[in-house]
């Protein structure tokens, strides 16, 4: 550093407050160093990773030293008083023999936070309702988020009303809880609940029927509580029923978002959303900000037709469809219903589906005028769409992410031609496409009218990529590229690509080579 007084502005714990340190085996000397640094004082975010993950875990004398190690990061982060986003990602038995002075430490640290994230967390049943009972009387915290973790020996009483003093709620894949423990949670939800926003995904240890066993009223008055409701799993048609009209009456509800799959629930889900009164449904999504669909499985599109077609177009901008996975089995002549739902829809994740005919079409509803801005079409076979209007659809929209879709080398042409030209363009992923074809120039001034781009293994040559750093060093919107698993790239430590690579990284946000 040039002299005293900058190193002194330089380490100023206000303009470090906002980095996340991350911990694990590998580095917890330093760590423990790093968080006595006089910058670090104000740190808010942790991660703390600690077990089998890591090559440093071996035998049990190496967990035993990540144990003590662990108590006593914990303890100097509790002294600084400062941090409040902390992620743990535990082995087991860091906290299996936890002394009792340690323990409570551990339920200060907890409840001094205001978003904890807990992975692979194992505490016995009596330590859970030890720390859930502290949430109960006395917490900062707002944010929590469980994943692969056991709650099903804890009492549903005392996990409903401390998790309901939460502003934020997650509950992720591999988490075990019992039906009584979800009956329980939206029973207490719908009388009284600090929660916004509930994540409820179905993970390996939750049942299929689980969230359809909770009453309807329950369900619908404790969704209506929250600001934004995300569930994964099945819900049967009094839920969905109860929930719609709840939400035409009067609901806090704004963005609302259910995912399935029908491989796992028979098609019911598919019977129970199909079967909602039209009219009442239609009238939910108005009420809503956003909808979001989201469905794995196999089976006809026609109970989406029947489902949507209704619905006004101004409440279908708001509807975001994720069949991510699919695979559509559509009639012929319901093709143009299909397109002209797609059209309707602001966001549209047909990834992995096997389009084949549907492709097609839809560029082509696309190209004629649509309401859709967000496009995730990877992982399909695109090599047989005209490149003009695969070209002219995709430079409509405003995110595209066609990563791995076999473009042929005219499409490519195409597509940064008018990128190059006009486009609304802002985020693309066009990875594991071969775009060395594409003219420097072209390319240059295409990449640059974006916000983000991602050309990873693309076959770029080293020439496309200089034209396109010297392009970004005059005139750029860039503030994310990322060129990853690309060869050309290993040019780059040249003297003069160096020197040009250093100016673009001060020009973007986020280089990632």
């Amino acid at each position: 550093l040039v002299c005293r007084e900058w190193r002194n502005i330089g380490e100023d714990p206000c303009l470090w407050r906002e980095v996340e340190v991350t911990l694990d085996c590998g580095n917890v000397e330093l760590t423990k160093s790093v968080l006595g640094f006089r910058r670090f004082l104000f740190l808010k975010k942790l991660t703390l990773i600690c077990g089998p993950q890591t090559k440093y875990c071996k035998c049990a004398k190496h967990l035993k030293e990540q144990e003590e190690q662990f108590y006593e990061v914990l303890s100097r982060i509790m002294k600084q008083k400062k941090t409040e986003h902390v992620a743990l990602n535990l082995h087991p038995t860091i906290l299996a023999n936890i002394t009792i002075s340690n323990f409570h430490n551990f339920i200060a640290f907890w409840n001094s936070l205001k978003v904890l994230r807990l992975k692979n967390v194992k505490l016995s049943n009596y330590q859970m309702e030890t720390v859930l009972m502290r949430m109960k009387k006395e917490s900062n915290l707002e944010e929590l988020c469980l994943e692969d973790t056991n709650l099903q020996g804890i009492s549903s009483q005392i996990l409903a009303e401390a998790l309901n003093k939460l502003v934020k709620l997650e509950i992720l894949d591999d988490v075990k809880i019992s039906k009584e423990q979800l009956q329980t949670l939206f029973k207490t939800m719908s009388n009284e609940t600090n929660l916004k926003t509930l994540t409820l995904y179905r993970g390996n240890e939750i049942d299929e029927t689980e969230f359809s066993d909770i009453d309807p009223c329950d369900f619908a008055n404790g969704a209506s509580k929250l600001s934004k409701l995300s569930l994964r799993g099945h819900i049967s048609l009094n839920q969905l029923n109860a929930l719609f009209k709840r939400l035409v009456e009067s609901s806090h509800l704004k963005d609302l978002e259910i995912g399935y799959c029908a491989s796992f629930y028979h098609n019911e889900f598919l019977c129970s959303l199909t079967n909602v009164n039209p009219i009442l449904f239609k009238e939910a999504i108005h009420k809503l900000d956003k909808f979001a669909l989201k469905y794995t499985g196999q089976c006809s599109a026609g109970w989406r037709l029947e489902t949507f077609e209704n619905i006004p177009e101004d409440d279908m901008k708001k509807m975001h469809l994720d069949t991510a996975g699919s695979r559509w089995g559509v009639a012929t002549d319901n093709l143009p219903k299909l397109m002209k739902l797609f059209a309707k829809l602001e966001s549209l994740n047909v990834a992995r589906t096997g389009l084949d005919k549907l492709s097609e079409p839809l560029f082509k509803t696309m190209m004629y005028g649509s309401n859709l801005s967000k496009l995730d079409i990877s992982n399909n076979d695109l090599s047989h769409i005209n490149p003009g209007v695969l070209a002219i659809s995709i430079n409509m929209l405003k995110i595209v992410k066609m990563e791995n879709v076999s473009l042929s080398k005219d499409q490519v042409k195409h597509i940064f031609c008018n990128m190059a030209w006009c486009t609304t363009l802002e985020d693309l992923n066009i990875s594991r496409n071969d775009i060395c074809h594409v003219e420097d120039d072209t390319l240059a001034v295409a990449v640059n009218n974006l916000r983000k781009a991602q050309l990873d293994a693309t076959n770029i040559t080293i020439n496309q990529i200089v034209k396109m750093f010297s392009k970004c060093c005059e005139q750029t919107k860039l503030s994310l590229l990322s060129l990853e698993l690309n060869q050309e790239l290993k040019h780059l430590i040249y003297r003069d690509n160096l020197l040009l690579l250093r100016q673009v990284d001060r020009n973007i946000n986020k280089l990632i080579l």
